[in-house]
């Protein structure tokens, strides 16, 4: 019997498939787990019709049973691959988008950790305005990096943190 080669978790989807390619007059097709005589699992796929008698009542059904479990694992394998895929442009463009902030904030404080140095070892006067503004500009920038930070834990779903005063 068809069913003796049916996983048993899969009875009742074949049965209600069966049931409903007869009532429909139309062909099934729909994938399920079988096991073999010897034990081991398969995936298949399953195309069915019904079989009538000359009176056209239901005489019983004609299935076909294709093995696919390749199949379902070369698309197991290309659904890890293209999220894969997708990992790797995401962390390209954030790694992208990081960069020019953090290339700012970098330059803003090398150019007033010079100024300080400078004015430390006897230059001229420190220029107070000027090192204000580089150090604005570092801060403005590393506030870019926060919020893309920030917008990548709101797209992945993660709790975004809250601040606040502390004892």
């Amino acid at each position: 019997p068809f069913l003796r080669f049916l996983h048993p978790t899969a009875h009742a989807g074949i049965q209600k498939a069966l049931d409903g390619s007869a009532k429909e007059h139309a062909s099934g097709h729909q994938e399920f787990k079988f096991v073999r005589l010897d034990g081991s699992e398969f995936w298949g796929s399953v195309s069915a019709i019904p079989v009538k008698d000359e009176n056209g009542k239901p005489a019983g059904g004609l299935a076909m049973v294709t093995d696919t479990t390749e199949q379902r694992k070369l698309h197991v394998q290309l659904m890890v691959s293209d999220r894969m895929a997708s990992v790797g442009t995401l962390a390209a463009g954030v790694a992208h988008e990081i960069n020019n902030p953090l290339a700012a904030v970098l330059a803003n404080i090398d150019l007033a950790t010079r100024e300080v140095s400078e004015r430390a070892e006897g230059g001229p006067p420190l220029d107070v305005p000027e090192l204000l503004d580089e150090l604005l500009q570092a801060r403005e920038a590393a506030r870019r990096v926060r919020q893309i930070v920030r917008d990548l834990r709101i797209f992945s779903r993660s709790e975004v943190d809250a601040t606040g005063p502390v004892d």
